[in-house]
């Protein structure tokens, strides 16, 4: 949603309360009378947690809801969290360090495919059903043949869920997708080959939102300056074996061989100097996030 783009102003109603019943029935009083937004407050989401999000996002599918989580540090995982479960904001405190800050924006940024069908009883009215779980199953073998190995262009859905109930046929399922690029160029093509994503099954809906959030490492003035000041903050402390991944991560950035090493470090399964490795460039570049 473009804010620059609304034609009057945004009326935003913050549920402060500290019960989910209490939160619904107030916010279906300020939808009914033309609220705009829906802020799950702080209180509620240390008193519901999730679940706050989730019962606010089921009662109001149409409405925008804001996720009041005064974000210090943590930015990617709590504000991944809050998307899954339904929220379309989250707020960050202005005093964040950048990190933070730029750690929500990536999360923002993946591709998230959401799938909305129709619910109803498997055994009952099976018929009814439009499954969301069986559209996305679909659209991610759609997905993976973005893939193109030749160009240096990855794609991963590398997390699924939806669903309520084995019994149930599914009325929303979604996927993260994971893209790499070789060439920032493109990255536009394999943006509007989301977007072009259609149903198989007419009663269901595709929603795209995201994007490429880790831009490719192309060799730059400005990337072989960075490196030159890490090589000699890494020399200035005697850290050669910090130096010595460092080097090899650069030459796999730019062949193009990044994901391995993404995919080890990301799940913690790094050794010592790989860490040292993930945490070097971003001091230099930003800092860290608590």
């Amino acid at each position: 949603m473009k804010l620059e783009k609304q034609k009057h102003a945004i009326v935003q109603l913050s549920l402060d309360l500290i019960d989910i019943d209490e939160a619904i029935e107030t916010a279906a009083v300020g939808v009914e009378a033309g609220v705009d937004w829906l802020e799950a407050g702080t209180p509620l989401l240390l008193a519901e947690g999730l679940h706050a999000v989730e019962k606010l996002r089921a009662r109001f599918p149409k409405h925008p809801i804001v996720a009041d989580l005064k974000t210090m540090d943590g930015g990617y995982l709590e504000a991944e969290m809050m998307a899954k479960a339904g929220a379309d904001y989250v707020v960050v405190m202005g005093r964040a360090h950048e990190a933070t800050i730029r750690r929500v924006i990536d999360a923002g940024r993946d591709f998230h495919v959401k799938v909305k069908g129709r619910a109803s009883h498997a055994g009952v009215d099976f018929e009814a059903g439009a499954s969301a779980v069986l559209e996305l199953s679909r659209q991610i073998g759609r997905i993976a043949e973005f893939t193109d190995l030749k160009r240096g262009i990855t794609v991963n859905p590398g997390v699924i869920g939806g669903g309520s109930r084995s019994n149930v046929v599914a009325a929303e399922a979604w996927a993260d997708v994971d893209i790499r690029v070789l060439r920032l160029r493109d990255a536009p093509a394999l943006e509007k080959m989301f977007k072009g994503l259609k149903a198989v099954d007419k009663r269901c809906s595709i929603e795209v939102t995201g994007g490429l959030n880790r831009p490719p490492m192309e060799r730059s003035a400005g990337i072989v300056k960075l490196f030159r000041t890490a090589e000699k903050l890494a020399s200035g402390r005697g850290a050669s074996p910090f130096l010595e991944r460092l080097r090899d991560l650069r030459l796999r950035r730019l062949q193009g061989g990044q994901q391995a090493e993404h995919a080890r470090r990301e799940d913690g399964e790094a050794d010592g100097h790989a860490e040292q490795t993930q945490i070097g460039p971003e001091r230099i570049e930003t800092g860290d996030e608590a």
